[in-house]
Parts: C-alpha cells; structure tokens; sequence
C-alpha cells in the first residue's frame, strides 16, 4: 500500500510541475516585444521627478501606457527620498544617477535590456493629438522606439 501511495504522489507531484510550467511558459510567451522592453527596463530603474516639472511629463508621455510599471519618486511630495537630485527629472540606474529626458533606447542601453520594440504613436503633424480625436485630424503611425 505504502508503494501505491508513493506512486500515486510522484505522479501527482509530476503533474502539478507540468501545469506550473505551462503556465510560466505562456505568461512569458504572451508578452509584446514593448513590454519586455519596459519590464526589463523598469525592474532596473527609478524615475525622480516633480509633479510641476514639464520635462517629467514629456518622460512620462515617453513611457506611456507602461509608465505604471515604473518606480516613480515625486520628489516635491517626499523631498526625503531625494537627497541627491539636482534637477529632474533623473534616473537612478545601478546606484548612477543620469540626468534629463531618456528615449526608450538610451533607458534599455543604460540597463542592459534589450531593445526590440514598436510603440503606435497618434500624431497631427507636428503636435500629438487630443485623446478624443475630436476634429479627427489624428493618425496612427508606428515607431520604432528602439532606434
């Protein structure tokens, strides 16, 4: 009996690592090229910067829609946690600090990350479109923000 039970566990065991293998394997399957790129980026970066700052909103316009995966440190609401700031916005990467506006591909250089992505901007010439398109005099056009 005791033989059975053990089998019985083994293969228990065994199927349980194949589903959690499964899994694993199409999370990171699922993934867009942007968001390894922005995920990599994130896990190996923190943006300082001031609410009233407009290079940090053009920053934050740069990261887009994957500016919530990053560590963003406001530093005109917790002075505390930036002693060393000078200016912003700045980014901490490895214990450096690097100061001003990043592209997506100096941020993936800085950190090692590669940088193999494609980021659908909307513009209308020369200015980036309202979010309602109202006049629709908006277009769509794809960028490599890795070049």
């Amino acid at each position: 009996m005791k033989k059975d039970v053990k089998i019985y566990l083994v293969l228990t065991l065994i199927v349980l690592i194949i589903i959690v293998g499964i899994f694993y394997v199409k999370e990171n399957n699922t993934q867009t090229p942007e968001e390894k790129t922005m995920k990599c980026i994130s896990n190996k970066a923190t943006l300082y910067s001031r609410t009233t700052c407009s290079h940090c909103m053009d920053q934050k316009e740069i990261l887009g829609q994957y500016a919530s995966l990053f560590k963003i440190t406001e530093c005109d609401e917790t002075p505390q946690l930036c002693p060393e700031i000078t200016g912003t916005p700045t980014w901490e990467i490895n214990g450096k600090l690097y100061s001003g506006v990043k592209s997506i591909k100096e941020l993936a250089d800085l950190t090692n990350c590669e940088c193999n992505a494609n980021i659908n901007v909307v513009k209308n010439n020369t200015e980036i479109c309202d979010v309602n398109n109202q006049n629709n005099t908006c277009t769509t056009e794809v960028q490599n923000i890795c070049s």
